[in-house]
C-alpha cells in the first residue's frame, strides 16, 4: 500500500510539500496527520472495467459527475465568529458495479465562509444541499454552547433555525445537529486510524480535489512541542494555532462520527431507509433522539438504519 502510494509521488504538488520540508516534519514527529495527495486525494483517471474501490472512485471522478446522489451523506460544520467549515462526507455502499467498496469515507466537498452569521451561512449552503439526501448533521460541541454575535440563543439553536427556514435537513438529526466528540485525542485517533493504507492497500479516508483548503491544512497542521528537561523538542498532540485549521477540526469531528458508525454497522444507509420519514414512528423516534442527545451533556445517541421503520 505503501508502495503503491510512493510510486504516485512524483507529481508537483507532493514535491511541493516535500521541498517545504514536509517530510522532514512529519518523521520528527511534528505533522499531526501523515496525510500525502498520493494516497489520499482522488484524482481522476479513466478505468473502462474498475476492478477496485479506488478505480470506482477514480473513474466516478474522471466522469465528473461526482458521487452519486443515493450514497450516504452527512454534514459536520466547525463554526465560528471568524470562519466555519462544513465539509460533505460520503459513505459509498458496500458494492458499487460489482466492485466490493469496503468501509470508506470520502470527503467530497468543502463549504467556508469568514466573518458571517448563521442566516449568512445557511443560505450560503442551501444551493449545495439540493437535490442531496442526508443522515445526519455533526457540529462541535463547544461552539455549540456559545451565543451567536447579536443574538440571545446558542449556536446549536441559530444553526438548527436557518436551517429549518432553508430546508436543510437530515434523516437523523433532522434540522438540528449531534455534538461532536469533545475527546481531542479520541478524534484523533480515529482520523489516523481512517488515514492509515488498510482495505487493498489503500486508506479508507479520502479527499476529493474540490477541498483545495483542507488538502492545504492537512498538510500545514502541526504539533505543539514542549521542551524536556535535556532541552529536546518533545511533540504533543495538541496544534499550533488550532482555531485557524476550521476544516481538520470539522474533518476530526467527522471521522470521529464515522467511525462509530463503521463499528456499528450503520455508516452506509440504503436509499430505502429514507422512505420511512413521513411514518408516525419516525417522528416519535427523532423526538426521543433529540431528547436523549440533549440529555447526554456532550455525547450523541444514534438510531441505526431501520430503528425508525
Amino acid at each position: 500500500g505503501i508502495a503503491k502510494g510512493l510510486d504516485r509521488m512524483e507529481n508537483d504538488d507532493d514535491l511541493a510539500h516535500r521541498d517545504r520540508g514536509d517530510i522532514d516534519a512529519f518523521l520528527m514527529g511534528r505533522r499531526m496527520y501523515d496525510f500525502g495527495s498520493a494516497l489520499h486525494v482522488i484524482k481522476p483517471q479513466q478505468h473502462i472495467e474498475p476492478k477496485t474501490a479506488i478505480h470506482v472512485l477514480e473513474q466516478l471522478m474522471h466522469e465528473g459527475l461526482g458521487l452519486p446522489d443515493d450514497w450516504t451523506r452527512y454534514l459536520s460544520i466547525d463554526p465560528s465568529h471568524t470562519c466555519s467549515a462544513c465539509l460533505f462526507g460520503v459513505v459509498p455502499p458496500p458494492e458499487y458495479r460489482g466492485v466490493e467498496m469496503g468501509n470508506r469515507l470520502i470527503i467530497e466537498k468543502e463549504v467556508v465562509l469568514k466573518m458571517h452569521t448563521p442566516s449568512a451561512f445557511a443560505e450560503a449552503l442551501r444551493p449545495h444541499t439540493e437535490g442531496l439526501k442526508f443522515e445526519a448533521f455533526v457540529m462541535d460541541q463547544m461552539a455549540g454552547r456559545q451565543t451567536t454575535i447579536g443574538a440571545e440563543v446558542g449556536v446549536f439553536q441559530a444553526y438548527e433555525d436557518q436551517f429549518r427556514k432553508q430546508g436543510i435537513r437530515s434523516r437523523v438529526t433532522k434540522y438540528g445537529f449531534m455534538k461532536g466528540c469533545n475527546e481531542k485525542g479520541l478524534r484523533r485517533r480515529s482520523v489516523r486510524d481512517l488515514l492509515e493504507p488498510m482495505e487493498g492497500g489503500w486508506p479508507r479516508l479520502m479527499v476529493t480535489q474540490k477541498c483545495a483548503i483542507t488538502i492545504r491544512q492537512m498538510y500545514e497542521f502541526r504539533k505543539k512541542s514542549i521542551k524536556d528537561q535535556d532541552g529536546y523538542d518533545i511533540p504533543t498532540d495538541d496544534g499550533v494555532n488550532e482555531r485557524i485549521y476550521d476544516n481538520v477540526i470539522a474533518l476530526e469531528y467527522l471521522g470521529q462520527y464515522i467511525t462509530e458508525r463503521i463499528r456499528e454497522g450503520t455508516a452506509y444507509v440504503s436509499p430505502s431507509e429514507y422512505r420511512v420519514v413521513g411514518s408516525p414512528a419516525y417522528f416519535a423516534s427523532q423526538a426521543m433522539l433529540a431528547k436523549m442527545n440533549k440529555e447526554a451533556g456532550g455525547s450523541y445517541v444514534h438510531l441505526g438504519p431501520g430503528a425508525t421503520a
